[in-house]
């Protein structure tokens, strides 16, 4: 390398440095036991010596300069610097050196032995370093006493010689007395009967280890009731459970009553105790005495208290005892045993504070759930306050309970109070002197915890300090032996002896074990719920404890000198009666014993020559403490082994910053910038708006930079308000032009006049905030002053965001009913453009007429085409010259606005990152009010401050989707496949890899996720699933949830606040998880400056990828516009940096896709494509570096498992702008189907957007038209305009149907369709009498019911200029009640001829002699002779009438086929016999726009994704039902049998599938229509459950979709039909169908996809079909009603079979008649 280089390489050494700090989240070290390479030794020295250099400076200067300066008034530091004050408080950190030093004491001053297997149980060497509390010192005598136990364990316990003989004598019966004990040679028994709570049996494990230590007894505890399962074997070599073959079978069923017991023996005389002295024999003594002293004990069993009784138990060789108390100030009664218990244990007050640490040590599985709840939850608290909640009685939800517990911890100010009302005295960002305080709370029951959460979250708290409250779990009640409740009970218990603080309920024996083990005196709350308030209602509502130790809760009340009843809490110096339990026994340290404490300690100090130190030399101490220790951690720790958990988060904030860490090394570049680089001006009263400064110290991520543009556009628009806003003249002046009516003179209008936008505020605060954002937006475009509907919390939500005036539209607004506009106001925008009141064309008549006054924009989620205008230019020009607009919309239309092109060179100069519109418009206009600020810097300071990570997750779910596992299980695997979230391991028991485990100890804070979201049930969950199984990679994740109010609560100002407050926190993390379409996500991650992993917004279905990283974090236009000024084009296509939405394909958002050339070559700003250039550099720079230097080959492994990752989703359904689904000229789509719809301008393509869109969906089109059918066609629309309604024609023919008489051939014939029944069979009754229609030469009219109206558009084209047809009868028709005709009408042409008012016979018949009108009845109930409808002499005959009403719900064209008139004109329309339908259906029937609207909706959202679609109809009749089941399987066997749906890798998996082009990632919707929902939901389960497999052993991606279900067919309902009609079309575009037989549904479907369907059999008679389906011969509907074989014309057989080769029975029906080819 040459000079250049070096100097280069030189100069580069900081820079690396830097990148390798950032890149490995800690700073580079030398592991344990590692020797590094020669080649690397000397450069990584002097790289740590380097860094311990400036380290050791850094915090010998910093920590005193915090405790000196502090007081002066300096200004509290940011967010990111509070952790310091963590270093100068006294609350167990590195100044308690007395609590320091016991911490790294693992066998707590010699109570532990040394050498037990570490690895079988964790806790026993690891609890040390958890405790901030080091707990008393025991005495060296217990420590002596404790030793020579466990050799007595190991010489006597289970699978010794001594054991064996001790059963073996215990199995013979025989006495076994020990006359002459000696310890040497004898072996002694105690066996622990455990039973009841968790508490109880800790207590009685621990009393019984006493009694066997103090009568040198070997302590076998009953296995039973998780004994075996909750604690490590406690002494070394030996095992303290019960072998199972003990002799005595039943002993855990001795009661009171058994012989055996000690009472029953004294009371029956089998042992007595008046001998004195004297030794009993040995045949007085029995093998064993049962000690019962349970709480039903009698007052003989308790004489085990008397040294008499305890003389003659000594010698038995076999106890049993059995208790549910804690008996040991019971054994301080007996003389016998005072002066070995005062060797022992010289603090009495300390007893179970000793046992308890020294036996009970968590299981490994139980001190997983301890460690990753405490390292979670509870390590950064700079105080920990356990408060046990147990409830006892019938009130497991009591306010007055709940009032006892917030009264005595406030009270006791181990919490600080709230503040009820307003806000406190202003706090800057984190008090300097404020403390983090973490509750735990523990409860069978969630509701305190959830109160006293809320209650701190939603108040400010007096003091400033933050409060966070946690519950692990809450199991409703308690479950007894449930080895998952009792294991997450002892961990609660030991995660409350944590604690610094205790609040416990009187006479839990839960509180008991956690008091003792923490070695806390707690504050104890006496009184349960459930009892009465004591007289005078003044009881405290707690009392501080007289002493760490559990109470007694039977004692005896026995002098054993004296023989009689006494009160036993006088006896003894150190035992009294309990505060809890009145009549209880506890101990307690006596004043004589503190006195002679004191004393010792007094002259030890002197001994030592120590003097008392003053307040002056302590605070020299601590400041020469921490300029001298933290240093020696930093060079030393590497040396000294694991340091204690209280020092470890100190070393790790200095150490171990990561990129995303906020320790007080790291220095955000928002911390400073409170104006967020000139988006906020300065000079706002800060005291009305604290967040608008105060922001930014919140924030890891700095955000975007705006541009000069930007904020000089701001400070534009900000005068503009000032000038015109509220309160103004030019206001008022505006405000009386609107009241006059008129809009003000063009000579008026000038430049500098004041124009308004005013917007509407409606719906969901997400559409709140998107609408006012896209308002402002607008208004600053065309320099109108923005005025916000102070409705719905607007001003109660957000602060004023312009600087000396309102955005708030005053309350005297002259439009009184604004907030009531839609689509019926007559000044919308849309509506005045269709009526053409407004007109951009310009012309003298628009040049003379004023603009009116105000225009209506309706931009909400049903807008019209002509609302949509509203995005073109020239619409623009014409809404610039109305002074007024007002604006409703519930959706971010930004997107819109940039496909404006007089608008786009100021976008582009606002924006050039075009995807962080929302970015700045909503950092700059949303500011929270204080009272909304308060919740959020309270939650933010008391869970997510400390964090090293923070984890956004919001789920939205719809109301039928609440508590749904599929839900549950995407969100894991979203946030665990993306690297989000750590993985957990399978299995409860289960540990991470040793080396996770060691690098998490080392690691930093835990990560935080807080969860948003109505429902508690996913929160629970997860935090469940994280606390009850370790990470694979040893972390440790916190979960929180603010609220959860159960569902959405529109105008609630407090529901409101919540979730304001909750967008805002999400945008506070550093990564985020989001639901599609919610617009509470769009906020949230637009704020943060976060392009979010985007959750499906329904369940996810099948193996699709459960989420994707979004293009950009812009939100998304959800009802974007599809027309682009011109004509009908894709949206998405038009400009660059406006692309369709991943969650809402048919949306539209912004992107920013500038040209890398243009970036680089400075043309939109140099200083911005320089930091482009350099960020291009470092994107391809830093992974390589990693690669190389930080992480090895493993660490790049990661990398690209990433890229693998990303590589498969998009695999998945991510192409949402498929041509096949959007439909361009590329495509090859014909609009006209080849000629079957008319060319030419016929149509207003805006009116009806199916006719010329619907060929881009459909998958097959297998006919082409005839030429003679084309040339029928164009013949009937010219026939048609010729005859229609509004013709003269029509109007001739009207008028002689009223005059009631018939007359010579009319010009023009009509028929008059009467369709009827449900939609499918109204539909093919369309479909036959159009055909007819043609065939007869006759105008189709229809009479359309009103549920039925509107569905379609006119299928016909309208006449010249302003002349218009249609096909809808007009409502005057003269033949009134239409829908009352029917079989039995006299009109009908069966009766008519039966009635020999028509003869039937052509040559009888004239058109005078015909009657005006025949109705014709040709539905499933036709009889008799309406049947000779089908004869071709009666056909002759309705020729000759002018008016034909046809009322049927039958597909009948395969009868016309038998009618020799029409058979020539039938094959030359119709050469392919199965293309009628699918060709007429065509022609005649587009859906409504309204109804296009939801098919499209429906399938951009779920189905165009899709390389292919299959279509399963499911139609049960009631006449044929068979069960679900049944017809599940059903389905699945005609599946498998014509091979149709995926196959699975397991389960009821079909035949192996067909396989489409695109491989193993092939992608397959399949669309279920149905009433029900069970067969989607079996469905979707089968393909989530199980993954599809492509041929070729390739992954096929299936999800599963249903767009309603309405349960029951509700004919008649306009809305049922309509999504009937939707669901018809939706199933027309699949690539396959399945439908049902007979289904008339089915049969519209599969002729307008034109495809032949496989046809599930229908259940005749209620039974199964043994064939599940057939495939239909053609797409041809069925016929259902034909008339019979037997039928006659005149003599002749009217239809048969063998009539035309093209017609044949029906798969699917016996009875009926299809055609086919």
């Amino acid at each position: 390398m040459g000079s250049g280089g070096a100097a280069a390489a030189a100069a580069a050494v900081p820079l690396r440095k830097e990148k390798q700090r950032s890149a490995a989240g800690r700073w580079p070290e030398v592991e344990d036991g590692v020797v590094p390479a020669t080649a690397k030794r000397h450069v990584r020295r002097a790289w740590r010596c380097g860094v311990n250099v400036v380290l050791a400076a850094f915090v010998m200067v910093v920590p005193p300069m915090v405790i000196l300066l502090d007081a002066r008034g300096a200004g509290a530091p940011a967010v990111w610097i509070s952790s310091v004050n963590a270093f100068r408080r006294g609350d167990g950190s590195i100044l308690q050196w007395p609590a320091a030093a016991a911490a790294r004491d693992k066998l707590l001053g010699g109570l532990l032995a040394d050498g037990l297997d570490d690895g079988s149980c964790h806790s026993r060497y690891q609890s040390a370093m958890y405790r901030r509390n080091a707990g008393r010192e025991p005495s060296p005598h217990l420590v002596s006493k404790l030793r020579r136990h466990e050799e007595l364990q190991r010489r006597c316990g289970p699978g010794t010689a001594a054991y064996s003989d001790a059963v073996e004598r215990l199995r013979s019966g025989k006495s076994g007395g020990i006359v002459s004990p000696s310890p040497e040679a004898e072996c002694r028994y105690l066996v622990s009967i455990s039973y009841r709570g968790l508490g109880n049996r800790i207590l009685a494990a621990a009393s019984a280890f006493l009694y066997a230590m103090l009568t040198d007894r070997v302590l076998l505890v009953d296995p039973s009731n998780e004994m075996d399962e909750l604690f490590c074997e406690p002494f070394p070599g030996a095992t303290w459970l019960l072998p199972p073959g003990f002799p005595l079978a039943n002993y855990t069923s001795f009661s009171v009553e058994t012989a055996e017991s000690y009472g029953n023996m004294v009371k029956n005389k089998v042992i007595t105790t008046d001998a004195g002295d004297a030794a009993p024999t040995t045949a007085q003594l029995p093998a064993f005495a049962y000690i019962h002293l349970d709480h039903t004990s009698t007052v003989e069993d308790k004489f085990f208290f008397c040294d008499e009784d305890q003389r003659a138990i000594r010698n038995i060789p076999w106890l049993v005892m059995r208790t549910d108390s804690y008996i040991v100030p019971g054994l301080f009664l007996v003389t016998g045993f005072q002066d070995e218990l005062d060797s022992l244990f010289p603090e009495t007050d300390a007893v179970f504070h000793h046992l308890g640490r020294y036996l009970f040590h968590p299981t490994n599985h139980v001190w997983g759930l301890v460690t990753r709840y405490y390292d979670a939850y509870l390590a950064t608290a700079q105080q920990r306050v356990g408060i046990q909640v147990r409830v006892f009685g019938a009130q497991p939800e009591s306010p007055k309970l709940l009032d006892q517990i917030t009264t005595c911890t406030q009270k006791e100010k181990l919490l600080p109070e709230v503040i009820a009302a307003g806000e406190p005295p202003v706090v800057d960002v984190a008090p300097a002197n404020s403390k983090s305080k973490a509750v735990l709370v523990t409860s069978l029951k969630s509701w305190y915890y959830e109160k006293m959460k809320s209650m701190y979250w939603e108040h400010a708290t007096a003091t400033g300090e933050a409060v966070s409250v946690h519950q692990p779990s809450h199991e409703e009640y308690q479950r007894f032996g449930a080895r998952s409740h009792d294991g997450k009970a002892w961990a609660e218990i030991y995660l409350l002896s944590l604690s610094d603080a205790l609040v416990t309920s009187g006479w839990s024996t839960f509180g008991y074990v956690a008091q003792g083990l923490a070695g806390l005196t707690p504050w104890v709350m006496h009184k349960p719920a459930n009892d009465p308030a004591p007289a005078g209602g003044d009881a405290p509502p707690c009392r501080r404890d007289v002493s760490m130790e559990p109470c007694f809760h039977a004692p005896p009340f026995y002098d054993c000198r004296l023989k009689r009843g006494a009160d036993t809490g006088k006896m003894v110096p150190h035992v009294r009666h309990c505060d809890d339990v009145q009549w209880g026994l506890k101990l307690g340290e006596s004043a004589a014993r503190r006195d002679r404490a004191a004393a010792a300690m007094t002259k030890a100090l002197q001994a030592a020559g120590g003097k008392p130190w003053r307040p002056g030399k302590m605070s020299t101490v601590l400041v020469a403490v921490l300029m001298t220790m933290p240093p020696l951690v930093v060079i030393f720790s590497g040396r000294i082994g694991d340091q204690a958990m209280w020092i470890k988060t100190a070393v790790d904030g200095i150490r171990g910053g990561t990129d995303d860490d906020v320790s007080f090394m790291k220095h955000p570049t928002t911390s400073h910038d409170k104006l967020l680089g000139g988006l906020l001006v300065d000079g706002f009263d800060q005291e009305s708006c604290h967040s608008r400064y105060q922001s930014a110290a919140y924030r890891r991520n700095a955000g975007r930079r705006p541009s000069e543009h930007l904020v000089s556009k701001l400070r534009r628009h900000e005068d503009l308000q000032r000038r015109c806003g509220p309160g103004t003249a030019a206001y008022s002046a505006a405000v009386e032009q609107l009241k006059s009516g008129k809009s003000p003179a063009a000579a008026e209008a000038s430049p500098e006049a004041c124009r308004y936008l005013v917007s509407i505020s409606y719906r969901g605060l997400g559409n709140r905030i998107l609408a006012a954002a896209s308002a402002f937006l607008y208004a600053m475009l065309t320099d109108r002053v923005l005025l916000v509907d102070p409705s719905n919390e607007m001003g109660e939500l957000f602060c004023e965001p312009f600087a000396g005036t309102t955005w708030l539209l005053p309350p005297e607004f002259p439009l009184v009913g604004y907030q009531g506009f839609y689509l019926h106001t007559a000044e919308r925008y849309g509506k005045m453009r269709e009526d053409r009141v407004l007109r951009p064309d310009g012309g003298e008549a628009a040049a003379a007429a004023p603009p009116p006054a105000f225009a209506y924009i309706h931009l909400d989620y049903n807008q019209t085409d002509y609302d949509k205008l509203f995005f073109c230019d020239e619409d623009q020009r014409l809404l610039s010259s109305i002074q007024w607009l007002v604006m409703r919309t519930d959706s971010y239309i930004v997107p819109g606005l940039f496909l404006v092109d007089a608008f786009q060179d100021e976008l582009a100069a606002l924006f050039p990152e075009r995807d962080a519109v929302f970015h700045h418009l909503g950092r700059y206009l949303f500011h929270p009010t204080n009272h909304v600020w308060g919740l959020v810097t309270r939650y933010y300071r008391g869970h997510l401050a400390w964090a090293r990570r923070r984890v956004g997750i919001q789920v939205r779910v719809s109301s039928w989707e609440w508590e749904s596992p599929e839900i549950l299980r995407t969100i894991t695997s979203c946030t665990q496949d993306e690297g989000l979230l750590p993985r957990v391991l399978d299995d409860t028991d289960q540990e991470p890899p040793a080396t996770a485990a060691a690098s998490a100890r080392r690691g930093l804070r835990p990560s935080a996720v807080v969860i948003t979201s109505l429902k508690s049930w996913y929160y629970e969950k997860m935090k469940g699933m994280y606390w009850e199984r370790a990470t694979e990679s040893g972390e440790v994740v916190v979960f929180d949830q603010p609220s959860h109010e159960e569902q959405q609560m529109y105008g609630v100002r407090a529901h409101e606040r919540k979730a304001w407050a909750e967008m805002y926190l999400l945008s506070t993390t550093d990564v985020l998880v989001t639901t599609g379409t919610s617009t509470f996500g769009y906020v949230a991650q637009g704020l943060g400056g976060l392009t979010p992993w985007v959750l499906p917004r329904r369940e996810v279905n099948g193996t699709a990828p459960p989420c994707r990283r979004d293009m950009s974090m812009e939100p998304c236009f959800h009802v974007a516009p599809l027309y682009d000024c011109k004509r009908w084009e894709d949206a998405g296509k038009i400009v660059p940096h406006v692309r369709h939405c991943h969650d809402m394909p048919a949306g539209l958002k912004l992107v920013d896709r500038t040209e890398w050339g243009k970036k680089l070559g400075g043309v939109a700003g140099g200083g911005g494509a320089a930091v482009r250039v350099v960020g291009v550099v470092c994107v391809m720079a830093v992974p390589l570096f990693a690669l190389l230097v930080l992480g090895g080959w493993a660490s790049a492994s990661t990398v690209w498992q990433s890229a693998a990752r990303l590589t498969a989703v998009t695999a998945g359904f991510t192409n949402a702008s498929k041509p096949s689904a959007t439909g361009d000229a590329a495509t090859g789509a014909d609009e006209l189907f080849d000629g079957l719809l008319a060319a030419g301008g016929c149509f207003d393509r805006g009116a009806c957007l199916s006719r010329h869109e619907s060929p881009r969906y459909y998958k097959s089109s297998p006919f082409s038209p005839s030429p003679y059918l084309l040339q029928k066609l164009r013949d009937y629309e010219a026939r048609h305009r010729r005859c229609g309604p509004g013709t003269p024609g029509y109007a001739k023919s009207d008028e002689q149907l009223r005059s009631g008489h018939s007359s010579e051939v009319m010009e023009c014939n009509y028929l008059v369709g009467l369709p009827y029944n449900g939609l499918g069979n109204r539909m093919l009754s369309l479909v036959a009498s159009f055909l007819y229609a043609l065939l007869t030469d006759r105008v189709f009219l229809v009479h359309f019911p009103d549920d039925f109206a509107d569905h379609f558009c006119e299928p016909f084209p309208g006449g010249e200029g302003e002349t218009a047809t249609t096909w809808v009868l007009p409502p005057d028709f003269p033949v009134a009640d239409l829908w009352r005709l029917g079989v039995h009408s006299n009109q009908s042409y069966g009766n008519l001829l039966a009635a020999k008012k028509i003869t039937g016979d052509p040559a009888r018949e004239t058109p005078v002699s015909v009657p005006p009108y025949v109705y014709l009845h040709l539905a499933h109930d036709l009889r008799g002779d309406d049947e000779r409808f089908y004869c071709n002499d009666d056909q002759l005959v309705l020729a000759k009438v002018n008016w034909l009403l046809l009322q049927s719900d039958l597909y009948f064209v395969p009868s016309l086929y038998a009618i020799p008139e029409f058979q020539d004109e039938l094959r030359w329309m119709f050469p392919e016999k199965e293309s009628v339908t699918h060709l007429l259906a065509r022609y005649l029937l587009h859906p409504s726009n309204s109804v296009w609207g939801m098919v499209m909706r429906y399938h951009h959202a779920y189905l165009a994704p899709a390389a292919e679609m299959i279509g399963v109809q499911i139609r049960m009749f009631s006449w044929a039902s068979i069960p679900v089941d049944d017809m599940y399987k059903q389905v699945m066997a005609c599946s498998s049998q014509e091979r149709i749906l995926p196959d699975t890798d397991g389960g009821d998996a079909p035949a192996p599938a067909r396989t489409n082009t695109s491989g193993g990632g092939a992608t397959t919707a399949i669309l279920v229509a149905s009433l029900q929902v069970e067969y989607y939901e079996r469905l979707k389960g089968k393909y989530y459950e199980h993954a599809a497999t492509a041929s070729g052993g390739g992954r096929r991606w299936v999800g599963v979709f249903q767009p309603s279900h309405e349960e029951k067919q509700e004919m008649g309902k306009r809305a049922h039909n309509q999504k009937a009609l939707a669901e018809i079309y939706l199933l027309s575009f699949a690539d396959v169908l399945l439908t049902s037989g007979m289904s008339t549904f089915g049969y519209m479907s599969s002729a307008l996809a034109g495809l032949r369907p496989a046809m599930l059999l229908t259940a005749f008679n209620h039974k199964v079909p043994r064939t599940p389906c057939v495939r239909a011969v053609s797409m041809e509907p069925c016929f259902h009603k034909p008339p019979p074989a037997a039928a006659t014309c005149q003599g002749k057989l009217a239809v048969s079979e063998n009539v035309t080769r093209h017609i044949k029975r029906c798969e699917d029906l016996a009875g009926g008649i299809k055609l086919f080819d």
